[in-house]
């Protein structure tokens, strides 16, 4: 009786414990009393409160990738040896590199197609040129988005999205848009609105292409808090985007790319920065306060509030690259379910790539727009071999086609932690393991392979801390929010012992290419040799002494074999290898 009447007191003090705490967070609510049904709340500190409401995923942001040059990560020359060797034998790729490079051909092949079925005309990425690497597709999960007003007075929903720079709406005469659409017309009629160019552009967004004009108009968040003469991208035709969002809010930083710094800094116009300059909000800061689809979430424009932060939890300040485009900087390491050095690793050397640094750091940049941790393929399968060392019990595959793990969901899956500037940041089983059927018994994770030599890591980093963004610095302080259950980030170091390791390497030539490549050149080198019989060595053997001779067939003969190796091989095989996957 006295161990029940201890237990019953014990439960009282939990659910007091409980009400207190929701009592308390809901004191600092910004969306209560006369706001509580607001799309924004304008404090008195200048700072502006945007809800925002959790969307399915409307278009894959990520699957693919930008280069500045056609290539963001130039690999180092190969020596003599490896040259000659991955012409007469194939280079060699990891063995999840190459289905992970298969999958991406395929996903290529298709939106190749889909591209020359809809558009015509240049490409242009938000704040970047032409194409990267294909990412495995991203099929479903949740994207955030905040209204604004465009023109003062037509609602739109919008992606909130720290990995890109340009606003994009979709405008009244796009055909192949889906629910909001504004039109810009009566702006323009009233001289609110003015076209910048008139030719149209195309953009790619991932897996959305975009046809439309820029053009500058009124931009609000709220009809007293707006932005005038803002240069956006009025989308007149798309591809990939589907209802629920109406459009794209860029919340880059204004520098320019980390992979590319020749370039210069090529930032679009930010919507944030331009609410700071005009004196709208507090400062040039936003910060993130998510929690769970169907709880409340919410964005801050300006200076934080200090009344999200959960009641003695402590800010740390996380310095990303002072210098870059994106919120990116050098990951230092990964832990799995806990920080102790035993479950911690660093990652092991990838010879030849910028994105990788002597100290077993690898370049990732955390990103709003992502609904998932993104790992590059290189490392993604030591990663996943990692987690499922704490879950021995349960029964996982990767599916190929889709380019996911399916696993049981009847499993306490480990906490996953990367180590930026010295702190550990934590993404929470429930933040990457998804259920994918009614039954709650099959689960994806939503950690997914990459198929470029960096990390982008989504959402799961950013659930359940007030995340405070300071673009100038380039700094996001990371604390836990008052309805959050996850503890303070803290200090570490990556195992120095331990690493994530490079697959195994497998021979990913093809077998066919090869041979008929081989077999041609062989033809033909037998063909110059004929040649050489036939009409070249009696000519030399009478007008050279045979020491002389001898020097110039060797040197003749070098040349056709270094020819054949090093340029017409390779090209041969090439052209085959393209022309057979076709």
């Amino acid at each position: 009786e006295s161990f029940l009447q201890m237990r019953i007191g014990l439960n009282l003090v939990a659910l007091a414990a409980n009400l207190f705490t929701s009592e308390a967070a809901a004191a600092h609510h910004p969306f209560v009393g006369e706001h509580a049904d607001a799309s924004a709340v304008h404090h008195p500190n200048g700072t502006i409160s945007q809800r925002m409401t959790p969307k399915p995923a409307a278009f894959n942001k990520h699957a693919e990738f930008i280069s500045r040059n056609g290539e963001v990560f130039k690999h180092e020359e190969e020596g003599p040896i490896s040259r000659l060797s991955h012409a007469i034998f194939g280079k060699y790729e990891t063995d999840f590199e190459k289905r992970v490079h298969d999958y991406q051909e395929r996903r290529r092949n298709e939106q190749k197609q889909e591209y020359q079925s809809a558009y015509s005309g240049s490409s242009k990425r938000l704040g970047a040129g032409a194409n990267f690497a294909t990412i495995l597709t991203n099929t479903d999960g949740f994207m955030w988005t905040g209204e604004i007003y465009m023109g003062k007075l037509s609602k739109m929903d919008v992606v909130y999205d720290t990995g890109s720079d340009w606003l994009t709406v979709e405008g009244a005469d796009c055909g192949s848009c889906e629910g909001n659409t504004y039109d810009i017309g009566p702006s323009v009629d009233s001289g609110i609105a003015k076209p910048v160019k008139t030719e149209q552009s195309i953009r790619a967004y991932g897996s959305a292409e975009l046809k439309g004009r820029e053009y500058t108009d009124t931009v609000c968040i709220l009809f007293s808090a707006c932005v005038r003469d803002f240069e956006f991208f009025y989308i007149e035709e798309q591809r990939g985007i589907r209802e629920p969002i109406d459009g794209i809010l860029g919340m880059s930083r204004n520098k320019p790319f980390h992979l590319a710094p020749e370039e210069g800094n090529k930032t679009g116009p930010l919507y944030v920065e331009h609410l700071a300059k005009e004196g709208v909000i507090s400062a040039n800061k936003f910060s993130f306060y998510f929690t769970q689809p169907g709880s409340l979430s919410w964005v801050d424009l300006g200076e934080p509030v200090q009344g999200n932060i959960k009641t003695g939890a402590k800010i740390e300040t996380v310095q990303l690259l002072k210098e870059d485009f994106f919120w990116g900087a050098f990951c230092e390491g990964v832990a799995i379910g806990d920080t102790s050095d035993a479950n911690s690793y660093a990652w092991a050397e990838l010879e030849g790539y910028s994105t990788w640094q002597p100290n077993n750091s690898f370049y990732s940049i955390i990103d709003t727009g992502s609904t998932a941790i993104m790992v590059s393929a290189v490392y993604f399968e030591s990663l996943v071999l990692a987690i499922f060392e704490k879950v021995p019990e349960a029964q996982w595959q990767f599916l190929e086609q889709e380019g996911v793990i399916l696993t049981e969901c009847n499993h306490e899956y480990p906490s996953v932690f990367f180590l930026f500037d010295g702190y550990w940041i934590e993404a929470a089983p429930k933040d990457y393991v998804f259920a994918v059927d009614d039954t709650q018994t099959q689960c994806i994770f939503f950690i997914l392979p990459a198929g470029m030599a960096m990390n982008v890591i989504g959402m799961p980093l950013f659930v359940d801390y007030y995340t405070i963004h300071d673009p100038e610095t380039g700094t996001v302080g990371y604390v836990p929010h008052t309805t959050s259950n996850k503890s303070d980030i803290v200090p570490g170091y990556a195992s120095k012992t331990q690493f994530l390791e490079v697959s195994a390497l497998e021979n990913s030539i093809d077998g066919t290419a090869l041979f008929i490549s081989w077999s041609i050149c062989l033809i033909l080198m037998y063909l110059i040799f004929d040649y050489w019989n036939a009409f070249l060595r009696e000519s030399w053997q009478k007008s050279l002494s045979e020491t002389a001779f001898l020097a110039v067939t060797a040197v003749f003969f070098a040349a056709v074999i270094i020819i054949f190796v090093f340029l017409i091989q390779p090209l041969i095989y090439s052209a085959l290898k393209s022309s057979l996957e076709e």
